[in-house]
């Protein structure tokens, strides 16, 4: 009997003692996890949260970029295309001014010495047909039809606009 009561005694001992120390370790636990660990998780969860908006920002500047990039793109190359077809049109106006006759458009560019001051002269011109007598006579040679005069006036402010 006295053996049992020993050996209930030290049951009960060690239990008590293992209920203390897990108070302790609990309470040391929470104290770590109090003082020390939530203070960095909160931290780190506002840097994440600061690092994610940045994020989104750089993204929506990025995209933002990329559109006003596209559409600068897109107008020059409006600018060229528009550019290309008057200078074709110019360009046939101008041969068939000259009596030669005029060639279908293609999109290879082709260069004829003998036409490029022509050219230049008419798209070029900064003044009026009207108010440039030289550049009237030099019409009037070109086109003796009122029809080419008009035509070439109609071109240079077409130019003259853009």
């Amino acid at each position: 009997d006295r053996l049992l009561n020993s050996y209930n005694r030290l049951q009960v001992n060690s239990h008590f003692l293992r209920r203390k120390k897990f108070e302790q370790l609990h309470d040391e636990y929470i104290a770590f996890a109090t003082g020390q660990c939530f203070p960095n998780l909160i931290r780190i969860s506002q840097d994440y949260n600061e690092c994610i908006k940045k994020r989104s920002d750089i993204v929506n500047e990025f995209e933002r970029i990329k559109q006003t990039y596209d559409k600068q793109c897109e107008s020059m190359m409006s600018d060229v295309d528009m550019i290309d077809n008057l200078r074709t049109v110019v360009y046939q106006n101008i041969r068939g001014l000259n009596g030669t006759p005029s060639f279908s458009p293609t999109n290879e560019q082709t260069y004829d010495p003998s036409s490029a001051p022509i050219r230049q002269q008419h798209v070029h011109q900064a003044e009026p047909l009207e108010n440039n007598p030289q550049a009237v006579n030099n019409s009037e040679q070109q086109a003796p039809n009122s029809t080419g005069k008009k035509l070439m006036q109609k071109i240079h402010g077409t130019t003259k606009k853009t």
